[in-house]
């Protein structure tokens, strides 16, 4: 099971701050582990900082895009609706033409673009 963002932080945290605690407890005696535990304790903080605004930065682009996705889905949408309106208006003048000709009505008299020519060269695609 992969690991989040934070929790692959805060399990980095744990790490870089048992080290440090590891290298003040058992390193060698002297007086260098007071200063070697406040190095490891400001590398920690220097850490936690960088990780925390990457997180803030990976979650401005999750928010940025998401926004994205529903403009993109809005437009879809949108396009959807003004097709199904086209062709409910394409099957209308099917019908209408059929019908003027059967009442004997030429439907190539309405003039050189009419909607039923267009259809039957192909030019209207969905």
């Amino acid at each position: 099971m992969p690991m989040s963002f934070q929790n692959s932080s805060k399990f980095l945290l744990n790490e870089l701050t048992d080290a440090a605690s590891t290298t003040d407890s058992g390193g060698g005696g002297g007086g260098g582990s007071s200063s070697s535990y406040g190095s490891s304790r400001c590398y920690v903080q220097e850490v936690s900082v960088r990780l925390h605004d990457d997180m803030e930065a990976v979650e401005e682009k999750r928010a940025r895009y998401e926004e994205e996705l529903d403009r993109v889905n809005d437009m879809l949408t949108e396009s959807e609706s003004r097709r199904q309106a086209l062709q409910k208006e394409v099957d209308l003048l099917i019908e209408q033409a059929s019908v003027h000709s059967v009442q004997g009505i030429d439907p190539g008299s309405w003039g050189v673009l009419s909607p039923l020519k267009i259809c039957r060269m192909g030019q209207i695609m969905f």
